[in-house]
């Protein structure tokens, strides 16, 4: 799994990242797995946009902005401020699978509620539809 991420060193920081659209400076490799695009730093936190996922039975609708901290141990945590989840691991694609992982079992655990009927799921499920959709295989010609 490859990772892309490219800095452009005359960024201002912004506040936010709601503007977002991919930046030409981006580039997508063909192998690359979990794909992320710079957004800057704001207030001395790395944010990156988490825009695909490994999993091929899974798309991102939008991109989810992640901050990035990395510890001096060379662990690195990603986390989001929509779900509130986070991915960690040694290094950046590690902390990016991490963070797939649980993105994707979040969203079967929160499924599998609003199918058992339980209260308060399906406005969770409802945000999460907004972000990442199962992909249909018999309509990808698989």
């Amino acid at each position: 799994m490859q990772v892309t991420q490219q800095t452009r060193p005359t960024r201002r920081p912004t506040a936010s990242c709601s503007h977002w659209k991919m930046p030409s400076f981006a580039t997508v490799s063909s192998r690359s797995k979990v794909t992320v695009a710079d957004c800057g730093s704001v207030f001395g936190v790395e944010r990156i946009h988490f825009v695909a996922f490994s999993a091929t039975e899974w798309k991102l609708l939008q991109p989810i902005i992640l901050d990035v901290e990395r510890l001096s141990n060379g662990q690195v945590i990603v986390s989001d401020d929509v779900f509130r989840l986070f991915g960690a691991g040694a290094g950046l694609e590690r902390a990016l699978h991490d963070y797939e992982t649980t993105l994707v079992d979040f969203y079967i655990s929160v499924e599998a509620g609003v199918l058992a009927g339980r209260p308060g799921r399906e406005r969770a499920l409802t945000r999460l539809s907004a972000y990442m959709t199962r992909v249909d295989s018999s309509q990808s010609g698989a």
